[in-house]
């Protein structure tokens, strides 16, 4: 429990890919922190092991903030440490929407296919989902997560080379 001046990022990533542990840490006032979920390639992980870092988003819809933030990609602070995975400044500002409904969180974004287009390898897709689904499913008031490009589950899921969930 702490922020990473307490625990160092490398602890509670060596924490969470060998023991599942993630780091718990809160804000105050009008923002909370979130984690962002990014690869590493100072680990040895899997394709879609993910590991968080800490970012402060607004406290009343943090899910919007949050998947902002990992579009935005790893900060140069954070690439130095090893964080990457598909997102960066060429993502950046490319949700659409993010909303919440019956405990399902929704996200939709431009059509990222051009501008990542190798996610839709099998190790790819893999990492990309694992990137979003752990981002946008740390909040308590949801449990699965849906996407869309351009407002189409379908584009979507067969970019992935994967079936649209029902």
């Amino acid at each position: 429990m702490g922020g990473p001046d307490a625990v160092s990022f490398a602890v509670t990533n060596a924490l969470e890919l060998d023991y599942g542990v993630t780091r718990v840490a809160g804000g105050s006032g009008d923002t909370r922190m979130v984690q962002v979920f990014f690869a590493n390639t100072s680990f040895e992980a899997k394709c879609d092991d993910v590991f968080p870092v800490q970012s402060t988003v607004e406290a009343a819809a943090p899910l919007r903030p949050a998947l902002e933030a990992l579009l935005a990609g790893p900060t140069p602070a954070e690439q130095a440490l090893g964080y990457g995975g598909w997102f960066s400044s060429a993502t950046d500002g490319t949700l659409n929407d993010g909303s919440i409904t019956a405990r399902v969180a929704f996200a939709d974004f431009d059509d990222l296919r051009s501008i990542i287009p190798n996610a839709s390898t099998t190790c790819g897709s893999a990492g990309l989902l694992a990137q979003l689904d752990s981002t946008a499913t740390q909040f308590d008031t949801f449990d699965d997560s849906r996407y869309s490009l351009v407002g189409s589950e379908v584009v979507f899921y067969e970019w992935l080379q994967m079936t649209p969930p029902n």
